[in-house]
């Protein structure tokens, strides 16, 4: 399973990002990537001549917003999010050296409840989609190993508006670059890891330039039952880490506004037969800083098409 849901489409205007900016990482904590999204079997592309659709459903709450020294600073915050991201995968049949290679293209959809500071907004519509032109997907001969790398370039054609603090679009280019893999040492266990930097555009609306970020998710499962191997458990988690300031109108924010957050849960999935899968997770973040903390539940699904 793989990616793109945004748990974090908070984005201000910049009157209000100037008023509350010690507690604001990236613009009000919004990041295109869907940290937490790569946790199993996420190298796993379709083969070459196939075409897949990858869904993603996401539930996102917090009610508690941190500064950088992870201290709440608003008693009445709340966020919730709910995602819907189709995600189109197709492996053409021509190889590039060892490498086959898969083109990729994701729409959400997002809805959005948002109290911050004494304001209160909801808000529904379509997210910046991302393309990804080609990954170079790498399958081992024995099967037992997946990789691939790529860069994701997210459009900010979604819905925006500077005035508002519930908007599903954040009006800014982001060119993401990452690696990913996937290695079975047994046919009961699964290991995979995402490795997913974020460069950031200014947003032209407001002036402000999000920090580059960098996120590492990772998942071991196991499948318990033999006599119902399609059924497998997993402990998976993320960690998120900003490494360069936040900018407003060409200046760094004093401080930075760098932001972080880890999380860590439990997740449950089942092979339908066919390439086909359904899986539950839960994700419980911590240590968050200079962004929103909270929990996530995903439905995350896998239909050959």
């Amino acid at each position: 399973m793989s990616k793109y849901i945004n748990n974090d489409y908070l984005v201000v205007a910049s009157s209000l990002l100037l008023l509350c900016s010690s507690a604001q990482a990236t613009e009000a904590g919004a990041v295109h990537y869907p940290i937490g999204a790569n946790t199993i079997m996420n190298a796993v592309l379709p083969m070459p001549g196939n075409t897949a659709l990858y869904l993603y459903v996401q539930n996102y709450h917090s009610n508690r917003l941190n500064d950088t020294k992870g201290n709440s600073i608003d008693k009445n915050f709340s966020l919730d999010v709910q995602a819907v991201a189709p995600r189109f995968l197709h492996t053409w049949e021509q190889k590039l050296g060892p490498f086959f290679m898969t083109t990729v293209v994701v729409t959400p959809m997002i809805n959005i409840d948002v109290n911050l500071f004494g304001r209160h907004e909801k808000n529904a519509g379509f997210g910046d989609p991302s393309i990804a032109p080609i990954y170079l997907y790498y399958v081992s001969p024995g099967s037992d190993f997946f990789a691939y790398t790529g860069v994701d370039f997210y459009v900010p054609v979604g819905e925006y508006d500077e005035d508002s603090i519930a908007n599903p679009g954040l009006n800014y280019w982001s060119a993401s670059p990452s690696v990913n893999f996937t290695w079975l040492p047994s046919p009961r266990v699964d290991m995979s890891a995402t490795l997913y930097a974020e460069f950031n555009a200014k947003n032209k609306a407001t002036g402000y330039r999000s920090g580059n970020t960098a996120t590492l998710d990772f998942g071991m499962s196991y499948r318990p039952f033999l006599s119902v191997p399609q059924v497998r458990v997993a402990l998976q988690g993320s960690a998120f880490k900003q490494f360069t300031d936040d900018e407003q109108d060409g200046s760094d924010l004093p401080g930075g506004n760098r932001g972080q957050v880890f999380s860590f849960g439990p997740q449950v999935s089942y092979d339908l037969g066919g390439g086909a899968a359904i899986l539950l997770k839960y994700q419980q973040e911590f240590k968050a800083e200079n962004r929103p903390e909270g929990n996530k539940v995903w439905m995350q699904a896998v239909v050959p098409l």
